[in-house]
């Protein structure tokens, strides 16, 4: 058991959102207090999924965390107070609490760190989106209840979720296929005669085949495509989120991710897969443009 205040578990949680990622963190501050806490909550609570997953060295090791975090989700979600072993713990159960957010959205989201620590190559499209779901796509949904009107942003949210997963995965196309990593779905390869090997042979060599190099681009740009339809899909569900700085937050987020695909179809280096980020300017100039569509 931990004893420590809901104060103490709240401060946990932002120093470990600060510490993480301060793109999320700072998009966040806007936030009124009760929701900038159950915010800070929900990510320390997919940090830890995540981090620990990152960090167990063999197929034991990562059984044996998945099996804590599912321990407690339980706990949490039965209100077992009294076996609360972490600082996030208690400030997530008054998240989950206050907000109704289901069990089996937290539950899909574990399901995401064993997909991509044992990934598997997408089939098809529906393939790729169920696995961009796990990852990120059930998180949107999470974070909608906090924000805004709850099951009424399910699909929209789902969709923004999706579309920042997509945009990830076309950044780092060249990168994860260096590790052997191919997030392109079988079925596009097939449709473009291209082999896994064509594509992590391409990140060992120094004068890549510039016809499968092509081919990787046209795809990458696909991923960007699909990316783009699930963010104006999301978007769609904007007004649903609150007008107390929620919106501005969601806004700023997209608008982030939405200039890293912009970014990816301008990229002009003298190899086209190179990862694409933001700077900390380009950044700061989205300020104005999501403080707009709050008011929209």
């Amino acid at each position: 058991m931990i004893n420590i205040s809901y104060r103490e578990s709240h401060e946990a949680c932002r120093k470990i959102s600060l510490a993480s990622s301060k793109l999320f963190y700072f998009g966040c501050l806007v936030l009124p207090e009760r929701k900038r806490e159950a915010v800070f909550a929900l990510y320390s609570f997919c940090h830890f999924v995540d981090d620990g997953m990152n960090h167990a060295k063999s197929a034991g090791e990562k059984n044996a965390h998945i099996k804590n975090c599912q321990n407690i989700l339980d706990r949490v979600y039965s209100h077992q107070r009294n076996s609360f072993s972490l600082p996030f713990e208690i400030s997530f159960e008054q998240t989950i609490s206050r907000y109704e957010i289901p069990m089996k959205l937290a539950d899909d989201y574990i399901t995401g760190m064993i997909l991509n620590s044992h990934f598997k190559q997408p089939e098809n499209k529906h393939a790729l989106l169920e696995y961009c779901y796990h990852l990120t796509g059930c998180v949107g949904i999470m974070m909608a209840h906090i924000l805004g009107e709850g099951e009424k942003l399910d699909q929209k949210a789902m969709a923004l979720g999706n579309a920042i997963q997509l945009t990830k995965l076309a950044r780092d196309l060249k990168q994860n296929s260096e590790f052997g990593k191919i997030c392109l779905p079988i079925s596009w390869l097939e449709e473009t005669n291209l082999k896994e090997t064509d594509i992590i042979n391409l990140s060992k060599t120094e004068n890549a085949d510039q016809d499968i190099l092509g081919k990787m681009r046209l795809l990458q740009l696909r991923i960007v495509s699909i990316a783009e339809e699930n963010f104006k899909l999301g978007l769609e569900g904007l007004p649903n989120f609150s007008n107390d700085g929620s919106r501005f937050s969601v806004s700023f987020l997209v608008s982030s991710y939405m200039g890293i695909l912009k970014k990816i179809k301008r990229n002009a280096s003298p190899s086209p897969l190179d990862s694409q980020g933001l700077s900390f300017l380009e950044k700061l100039l989205l300020i104005p443009k999501a403080y707009v569509s709050e008011f929209k």
